[in-house]
């Protein structure tokens, strides 16, 4: 049997979700920056479309290069025959490619942009990858792999760091993300509504934001492991005998 004072303890340490909606951290923003007292103003629907906007710009920016965005993600996508460019949505950064064969999983080498466009080769060859190359486009990447693939591969997997998506007042962020990384926004949204309204952010929230950015900053390392190449040689030439025999790809 559990004691009385277990019990409660139990109930104290068990883990709570919040359901915190965006229109919540709008008003929070609002009364860390000063715009709005705790207990004394609400939000009228100008200053709630004002956080609305500037709280959807955020989310955006931190899609610029990655560094504050808090996940990681693995995207499949389904082999296409002959194709030589994938879409993927909301993709930021991508570092890793792979591509399934009968529930086999196969590796493919990212390489530099003048390696991948610049250097003689077939085109109109559709065989198993063996480099890829990815750019930025709006709304997402552009996953570039070569050879174009045949119709044996079955699906390719991208990872890399998945962007924010846009919110409304009703968006449940606890669907997207983490309670510490909501808090997070929260001060952010402060700094940028204290910037549109032309008004000085409060030291206090201003040191509390310093320190968030410093802890979330690259939450999830990366990967700095380095994959060396010969010098001997310069294996940038794609040969014939590749082709014909190997299809190109080389684990």
């Amino acid at each position: 049997m559990v004691c009385d004072c277990c019990s409660q303890l139990q109930v104290l340490l068990a883990p709570k979700r919040y359901k915190l909606k965006a229109g919540v951290v709008i008003q929070r923003a609002l009364n860390l920056s000063g715009i709005l007292s705790r207990n004394l103003e609400e939000q009228d629907d100008e200053e709630g479309a004002d956080g609305l906007f500037w709280l959807n710009m955020l989310l955006a920016e931190k899609s610029a290069n990655g560094v504050l965005l808090p996940y990681f993600g693995h995207i499949t996508m389904a082999g296409v025959a002959d194709q030589e460019i994938y879409f993927v949505e909301n993709l930021v950064t991508a570092e890793i490619l792979t591509f399934k064969i009968q529930g086999v999983r196969y590796s493919v080498s990212g390489e530099p942009r003048y390696k991948y466009f610049g250097t003689p080769r077939a085109d109109n060859i559709s065989s198993l990858p063996f480099m890829w190359y990815w750019e930025r486009v709006n709304g997402g990447m552009n996953i570039y792999v070569y050879f174009k693939t045949s119709d044996q591969i079955e699906e390719l997997e991208v990872t890399g760091m998945i962007g924010l998506s846009r919110v409304t007042f009703s968006t449940e962020l606890d669907d997207a993300l983490d309670l510490f990384y909501q808090n997070f926004l929260i001060f952010e949204l402060a700094e940028a509504l204290c910037i549109f309204y032309k008004i000085s952010l409060p030291p206090d929230t201003k040191m509390k934001l310093a320190r968030l950015r410093k802890e979330i900053t690259y939450i999830n390392p990366r990967d700095m492991s380095i994959k060396k190449r010969s010098m001997l040689g310069n294996g940038g030439i794609l040969t014939y005998a590749q082709v014909n025999f190997g299809r190109g790809w080389t684990p």
